[in-house]
């Protein structure tokens, strides 16, 4: 059998190496990543973690990046939470993409600017950008980004 690893630079996946599943992560493996990516065969990368099994396998930083190094990464989250999703609903803990969101939270309810609509959006529309929210960049909107908010309370009482 055979594992094939993916990196997760800036969230940006490519394939590296394929390695039996008894050798798994080898030496040369961090050293050509390192490697290509130093090269810049993988545009500018600044972070990548390999994590199998519970373990580290590789952790390395670039172009100037440390472990504290912090990325504007609100576009590339929308890919992370699709593969969160698919590996929920392949665990069983999602039944699928028409689940209801407002279900997972009934902490929130009643919701603010209420609307009967609100309670029919399902994960796969949180996923295509199409709830029919009101996404209007405001000075609110962008204070509430900076302070580590939790987005799902953004999109409850969004209008």
């Amino acid at each position: 059998m055979r594992n094939r690893f993916y990196i997760f630079g800036l969230f940006l996946s490519f394939p590296l190496a394929t390695a039996s599943a008894a050798d798994d992560w080898l030496p040369r493996d961090s050293a050509q990543l390192s490697a290509e990516i130093e090269k810049g065969d993988y545009g500018t990368v600044t972070s990548v973690l390999v994590h199998q099994r519970g373990n580290i396998l590789y952790e390395q930083y670039f172009n100037g990046a440390d472990a504290t190094t912090l990325h504007n990464t609100r576009s590339a989250t929308k890919t992370v939470a699709g593969m969160l999703v698919g590996a929920a609903i392949a665990d069983g803990l999602i039944a699928g993409l028409n689940e209801f969101v407002t279900s997972f939270f009934p902490e929130l309810q009643p919701l603010k600017n209420s609307d009967p609509r609100k309670d029919q959006i399902t994960i796969e529309d949180f996923l295509t950008m199409s709830s029919l929210l009101d996404a209007t960049i405001t000075t609110a909107f962008r204070a509430a980004m900076k302070t580590g908010c939790i987005w799902l309370k953004i999109g409850c009482v969004s209008p």
